[in-house]
């Protein structure tokens, strides 16, 4: 976001309106959460696996759907902080004055 303060700056003054800069950086985040929280959710599900697989008696205390839940909530939580921290990034360098993005 950092590198890309100048393109915000040049955007406002051309009139571009603050959602029309936002949304390509929203976009990217949603898309890179989701990425994320799938990468997460496969880790652990390969974590699980391995744990199940030298530990025999872990199968008794598997439960598919609360895993499959706790897969879910990765990937909705990993798009929520991607949206969020890029919003506020975003605002951030919007609001700042041609002398402070230096």
């Amino acid at each position: 976001m950092f590198s890309q303060r100048f393109l915000i700056r040049s955007m406002q003054l051309v009139g571009a309106t603050s959602g029309f800069i936002q949304r390509p950086f929203m976009n990217r985040a949603i898309i890179q959460g989701l990425i994320s929280g799938l990468l997460a959710s496969g880790m652990l599900l390969g974590l699980l696996t391995y744990a199940y697989y030298q530990i025999n008696e872990l199968y008794l205390l598997r439960d598919e759907t609360k895993l499959i839940i706790l897969a879910g909530l990765l990937v909705l939580l990993g798009m929520i902080i991607g949206y969020i921290s890029s919003y506020r990034a975003v605002r951030k360098y919007m609001r700042l004055s041609l002398d402070e993005l230096y």
